[in-house]
């Protein structure tokens, strides 16, 4: 059985080398402008109109802290393509028998665009029942 929990993610400023992944980059939205994710769901650069884009520093697509454990979000099972974005699932069969899906949204607010990243995981149920401590 698994049981959805709040997941702590750590984003952005974890360095890491090119994930080196198949896959990539996904331009968020399917727009010829915007966010472009590498195959780890990190951000790989902007892409725009012409001499507007810009290559990002690289970094990791975050990390997940569970039970004492840092989860490095690397290697997705599956990228799917979803209204408005995309989403990234993550699965770490071992202990903490965690699954979790990253959500990339790119979205109109006004005059300008949003990107929002939201999170969702279950975990299974020995580790569930360890971090009620039972």
């Amino acid at each position: 059985m698994m049981h959805a929990v709040a997941l702590l993610l750590i984003a952005g400023a974890v360095a890491t080398a090119a994930s080196g992944s198949p896959g990539g980059p996904y331009l968020l939205g399917g727009r010829a402008q915007g966010p472009a994710l590498d195959a780890d769901g990190a951000l790989a650069g902007w892409e725009g109109q012409a001499g507007l884009e810009a290559p990002a520093t690289p970094s990791g697509a975050g990390e997940i802290r569970c039970g004492g454990n840092i989860l490095k979000l690397a290697k997705p099972a599956a990228v799917t393509n979803e209204a408005g974005g995309l989403a990234f699932a993550y699965r770490w069969p071992e202990e903490p028998n965690l699954e979790a899906v990253v959500r990339h949204r790119w979205t109109r607010q006004g005059r300008g665009w949003t990107w929002t990243r939201e999170v969702e995981g279950e975990i299974g149920e020995a580790a569930f029942q360890g971090s009620l401590g039972k």
